[in-house]
């Protein structure tokens, strides 16, 4: 695709690459670990913009990442603002659940208590946003 006719790549995958409870020490384990070594290295050269993923039951949203580290050129230092990321942004939206893990250094946002639903909205001009919206 010529990139200047298709100005944002979103991809969607059941399972996440990067989360809390799949990445206990910041790097991706198990079936994280394994989703990684397949897709990261193609995410990356396509140039995917934002990765929706769910699977987990609950919210995080990362800061871009590549190879398990948080890229943060063109990141705002309250982590609202994404001005062209150098690497995919991802998204884990499965709202709902609870989780007890540590935290790491590329996880942006997170709610591990309450039930909620997600909704992108795409305009042509300015932008695109993502916003989640908390039932609790």
């Amino acid at each position: 695709a010529k990139r200047a006719n298709v100005p944002w790549i979103i991809v969607g995958l059941h399972r996440p690459l990067y989360d809390i409870y799949g990445c206990p020490n910041g790097v991706p384990e198990g079936h994280n670990a394994n989703i990684q070594a397949a897709f990261e290295d193609l995410l990356i050269k396509y140039k995917v913009d934002v990765v929706l993923t769910g699977h987990q039951h609950y919210y995080e949203r990362q800061t871009p990442i590549r190879n398990s580290t948080a890229v943060l050129e063109g990141v705002s230092s309250d982590f609202k603002t994404y001005d062209n990321p150098q690497a995919p942004v991802y998204i884990l939206s499965g709202a709902g659940g609870s989780v007890d893990v540590n935290n790491a250094t590329w996880n942006a946002v997170s709610n591990y208590v309450d039930y909620g639903i997600s909704a992108l909205d795409s305009y042509k001009h300015p932008g695109t946003s993502a916003r989640g919206s908390s039932a609790g």
